[in-house]
């Protein structure tokens, strides 16, 4: 026992000494950036500019969505796959609605690359006319930085831990103890691992909802025949049918654990009605 208790204080002023050493330069960087905004009219006009490699890189997760009245679906389908090729997206989601004598419409969701995401909204907004648009950008720098910082820390106690384990365990007990602590660290490191993906991946390409829609009544190619036409109205009959038959077979269903009470009532009912009849009889 004494020497598991050892141990873990011996983590905790490793762990401490981590924490120290990756906060530092945040402070650091604060206090520069102060002395920047309050003394900046006093620094002498050598001194050397601050390194911009220091600060971390911006991690925005940009969305938008765009809604398009078009001349042509197929011909905006065909200029959306050509874009998408030039900047390097893909599409991860669509579909396409249209029925004859109505209008057709498409929706896409597209992924692109954050660094062509203005220039790719600007080439699609041009397929046709702008119904409606969309845009948000979120700012998540702050939280990857810190996961990251969390990371880094978690690792190091890890680290530590595997070395006690084979350096310190010297009975069952130190033994399943530690391993114990290794598995916590490890769970949480490969949260904040995912979490740190999730938020690369966010970040570097951009997510886009597209909708699109016809200015004119679809007109297939070759309208359908009657045979055709038939055919379809009888597979809705047989739907329209088929959605019945469920839907009765449910209320049997549900009237089943009633069936005792609905009999009483019935039997109970009948009685009475027969009593009702036989009042109603002249006398002789």
């Amino acid at each position: 026992m004494n020497r598991a208790i050892f141990a873990l204080l011996f983590i905790a002023a490793a762990v401490g000494c981590d924490d120290k050493k990756v906060m530092a330069p945040k402070a650091a960087t604060s206090a520069d950036a102060a002395g920047r905004g309050e003394g900046a009219q006093r620094e002498p006009k050598g001194a050397a500019a601050a390194d911009p490699a220091t600060s971390p890189e911006r991690k925005i997760i940009y969305t938008a969505a765009i809604e398009l009245l078009v001349a042509n679906l197929d011909g905006a389908r065909d200029q959306l796959d050509a874009l998408l090729i030039e900047v390097k997206g893909y599409v991860a989601k669509s579909n396409e609605i249209g029925q004859a004598g109505g209008t057709r419409s498409g929706k896409w969701k597209v992924r692109v690359p954050v660094a062509r995401f203005h220039d790719f909204v600007a080439q699609v907004k041009k397929f046709g006319e702008l119904v409606n648009q969309s845009s948000d950008a979120q700012d998540v720098t702050e939280e990857f930085v810190d996961t990251e910082a969390r990371l880094k820390n978690l690792k190091a106690e890890e680290a530590v831990l595997n070395r006690l384990l084979q350096e310190k365990a010297q009975s069952t007990a130190d033994l399943l103890a530690f391993r114990q602590q290794v598995s916590g660290v490890r769970e949480q490191i490969e949260r904040y691992q995912a979490r740190l993906d999730t938020l690369s991946r966010l970040s570097a390409m951009t997510t886009i909802d597209i909708v699109m829609r016809e200015d004119k009544k679809y007109v297939p190619e070759s309208a359908p025949t009657f045979g055709t036409s038939a055919g379809r109205t009888f597979s809705d009959s047989v739907g329209s049918l088929e959605r019945i038959g469920k839907s009765l077979a449910l209320v049997v269903v549900a009237l089943i654990p009633w069936s005792p009470l609905i009999v009483v009532g019935l039997w109970v009912i009948r009685k009475l009605f027969r009593a009702a009849v036989r009042n109603s009889r002249p006398r002789s």
